[in-house]
């Protein structure tokens, strides 16, 4: 593979660049008289950039993005707004329009049907990306849910007490998996929605989706926007509205099975609140809350049925 840095990168694109502000490790944003830009670069230096190839996690999630943005350049179906992606050599970088005067978005500065006809306007798009085996492999280990939940399940055990719900996270997964059932058509998921990460306003006030790296084609686990959308892993509380006029609304262009979603959230609660467990600046208070929401709410039969049908 041939590496660049970011002075060479800067040198291909070519541009009479005035400043340079770097927005996070990999992403900056350049500005030059006439327009600005952001620069995503896949620049690691020395050894960390070695291990990151051989390991592929990064990348892949870069390469992806690629894909994913010259399918949506060349869709037919462009019924939501997104950051075009103006130049990349597909190995070092990604050169993307800025969208100007944007606001990071909040929940009470958006309004619902434009984040439902978004995101099903998404979902529903002909993105179609090809990659090869070795990358449709490391998409499935590391993109999966059932995989993900599988891979962190260990994490709801403290002690030898939490064994018992650690056997339970693993025969309800086997379970869904088993009787959970696929939609007539593959749906994009983005699944990094989270908090409404990822939408914000331009300065005509429109939704633009943005950041397309992890987003996948699936049949079983399509609701997992939808959740990280409507659900808050602080409160717990679920906005059934917007979860409604979704289903409502998607329902119209997609055959879907409502008998389907009760045991489909709850395999997508369990994934992000096992997602969440991860973290690393969690309390113990914290931790402890999302253990106990797991083990009394998702792992009771009971308990789960009467706050599914509460919220959903």
């Amino acid at each position: 593979m041939s590496w660049k840095s970011l002075e060479q990168v800067l040198e291909e694109l070519d541009l009479e660049i005035i400043s340079l502000e770097n927005i996070s490790p990999t992403v900056f944003l350049l500005k030059t008289h006439e327009k600005t830009y952001i620069l995503k670069f896949y620049g690691e230096s020395g050894i960390r950039r070695l291990i990151n190839y051989i390991r592929r996690d990064k990348f892949v999630c870069f390469k992806n993005e690629i894909e994913v943005n010259r399918q949506l350049l060349q869709s037919d179906k462009r019924l939501f707004l997104f950051p075009e992606m103006l130049k990349t050599d597909g190995k070092n970088y990604i050169l993307f329009e800025h969208i100007e005067d944007y606001m990071i978005s909040r929940k009470d500065e958006l309004k619902e049907k434009d984040v439902i006809s978004s995101l099903i306007a998404f979902q529903t798009s002909d993105i179609r990306v090809q990659h090869n085996f070795y990358y449709r492999y490391r998409i499935f280990i590391k993109r999966n849910i059932p995989m993900k939940i599988l891979r962190w399940s260990h994490k709801v055990v403290d002690g030898p007490t939490h064994l018992l719900l650690l056997i339970k996270c693993y025969l309800f997964l086997l379970k869904a998996l088993i009787v959970s059932k696929k939609t007539n058509v593959s749906l994009q998921t983005h699944n990094d929605l989270f908090r409404y990460n990822n939408m914000i306003l331009n300065k005509d006030n429109q939704l633009v989706l943005c950041d397309f790296e992890f987003v996948k084609s699936d049949q079983k686990w399509f609701l997992i926007d939808i959740i990280d959308l409507c659900f808050d892993l602080q409160t717990f509380e679920f906005d059934q509205t917007l979860f409604d006029k979704y289903i409502t609304e998607l329902s119209e262009i997609v055959e879907l099975n409502a008998s389907g979603y009760k045991i489909q959230i709850k395999v997508i609660l369990l994934r992000k609140i096992l997602g969440r467990l991860t973290r690393r600046d969690l309390t113990l208070e914290q931790r402890k809350i999302l253990v106990e929401f797991i083990e009394e709410i998702l792992m009771n039969r009971k308990a789960y049925d009467q706050w599914y049908a509460v919220n959903i």
